[in-house]
C-alpha cells in the first residue's frame, strides 16, 4: 500500500477515536480511573489537531500516525482498497460533532476554533443536484462520500470482475455504478452544524464555567452510569452530573403487539438482514467483464461477503428470496428496549 499498513494510522472512521474516548469518559465516571483524563485530553487534542489545512478543512477517514513513503505524520491517508487517500464528509461532519461535545467537557474554545472552515469546505462539495436520478444508490444524499485531495473534486467507487481473485476496485470522477456495500454520498447537515456552533460559541464565560463543572472529566470519585444502554446510544450529553438519559414513550398498542408477537416462546424472530455464501475455496482468477457484480453487495459464489438475500446479483445461481427468519440480536434488543422503557419509564425530571 501507498500508505503502508492502514491498521497503524489515526483511525475517525466508524467514529472509532470519539467512541474510544467515550469509553474511556465512562472509565472515569465508573470506576474513578483518573488518571485516563490526560489519556482523553491528548486524544481530544489529536482530533482537533488533525484538521487540514484549508480551504479543505476537513478529516481523512485515516491520517497517518508517522512519516510514510515521504509524506509527514498528519497526512490523509488511504485504508481499505475502496477507501481512497481522500477527505471524508461524513467522518468531517462526526468529527465536528465531536469537537461540540469536547468543548462542554472541558470549556476550551480552541475545540471550536476551526469549525467554521471546516463547515465552510463541506458547503463547497455537494452532489450534483441530479444525482440521485442518474444514479438511485445515491438518492437523499448531500454530499459524496470522498474528495480528492487538492482538486476538491468527488471520488466515486467502482469495481470489476467477480471475486478478489479477478477483481479489483478503483476511484474516479464518474458518480454511475458506484458500489452497494459502501455508499458513495453521505447525508451532511450543514445547517444543524452551524446552528449548534452558533449556539456554544455564544455561551458567556460564566454559563462555560457552570457546564464544565458538570463534566464527567471532574468526577473525582465513582458516578452511576446511565441506567439503560440498550435502549438507544448513550453519549456525552447522558453523562453529564444530574443528567437523566430518558427513555422514550412506548404506547400501549406497540406493546400488546411485542407481546402477543412473543406468544409463548421465549425471543422473537426477524429477517436477516444479510447471509452469507459458504466458503468454497478460491474463486477462478479468469478474467470476469460482465457487470452483475459491480453494483451488488457480493460477488460470485466463490464470495462469503455479506449480503441480502432479497437483492442478489442478478445472476446464476443466484436466485432473489424472501430475507429468513432468525433470532437477530439487534432486533431483539430493540424489542427488549422497547418493554423496559414501558414498564420501568426513566422521564424528565
Amino acid at each position: 500500500m501507498e500508505d503502508g499498513d492502514y491498521t497503524l494510522h489515526v483511525t475517525f472512521n466508524d467514529d472509532v477515536m470519539g467512541e474510544n474516548i467515550k469509553f474511556l469518559t465512562l472509565c472515569v465516571m465508573a470506576l474513578g480511573r483518573t488518571e485516563l483524563v490526560d489519556t482523553i485530553t491528548r486524544a481530544m487534542q489529536c482530533m482537533r489537531g488533525l484538521q487540514m489545512p484549508a480551504p479543505q478543512a476537513g478529516w481523512s477517514l485515516q491520517h497517518l500516525s508517522r512519516e510514510t513513503n515521504g509524506r509527514p505524520a498528519g497526512a490523509a491517508a488511504g485504508a481499505r482498497s475502496y477507501e481512497p487517500r481522500s477527505l471524508a464528509t461524513h467522518t468531517t461532519q462526526t468529527n465536528v460533532q465531536q469537537l461540540f461535545h469536547y468543548f462542554t467537557l472541558t470549556g476550551d474554545r480552541g475545540y471550536l476554533a476551526r469549525i467554521p472552515e471546516a463547515i465552510a469546505w463541506l458547503k463547497t462539495v455537494p452532489l450534483p443536484a441530479d444525482a440521485g436520478q442518474r444514479n438511485a444508490l445515491l438518492s437523499g444524499r448531500t454530499h459524496p462520500t470522498f474528495v480528492e485531495l487538492d482538486t476538491n473534486e468527488p471520488l466515486y467507487v467502482h469495481r470489476y470482475g467477480s471475486n478478489i481473485h479477478n477483481g479489483a476496485y478503483w476511484a474516479d470522477k464518474d458518480l454511475a455504478n458506484t458500489l452497494s456495500h459502501y455508499s458513495a454520498g453521505r447525508s451532511i447537515d450543514t445547517t444543524a452544524l452551524q446552528k449548534r456552533y452558533d449556539e456554544l460559541s455564544a455561551m458567556s464565560d460564566a454559563a462555560v464555567a457552570a457546564m464544565v463543572a458538570k463534566s464527567p472529566l471532574k468526577a473525582s470519585t465513582p458516578t452511576a452510569l446511565p441506567k439503560y444502554f440498550g435502549i438507544r446510544e448513550v453519549d456525552f450529553p447522558d453523562l453529564f452530573a444530574g443528567a437523566r438519559m430518558v427513555t422514550p414513550v412506548v404506547p400501549q398498542a406497540e406493546v400488546d403487539a411485542l407481546v402477543a408477537e412473543l406468544g409463548t416462546k421465549n425471543h422473537w424472530t426477524a429477517p436477516v438482514p444479510e447471509v452469507v455464501n459458504p466458503y468454497r475455496g478460491n474463486g477462478p482468477a479468469a478474467p470476469y467483464t460482465g457487470t452483475a457484480y459491480r453494483s451488488k453487495h457480493v460477488g460470485d459464489i466463490y464470495d462469503t461477503s455479506p449480503y441480502p438475500a432479497d437483492n442478489p446479483p442478478a445472476v446464476d445461481p443466484y436466485v432473489k428470496r424472501d430475507k429468513p427468519q432468525f433470532i437477530v440480536t439487534s432486533d431483539f434488543i430493540r424489542r427488549m428496549g422497547r418493554l423496559i422503557a414501558f414498564v420501568a419509564p426513566v422521564t424528565a425530571a
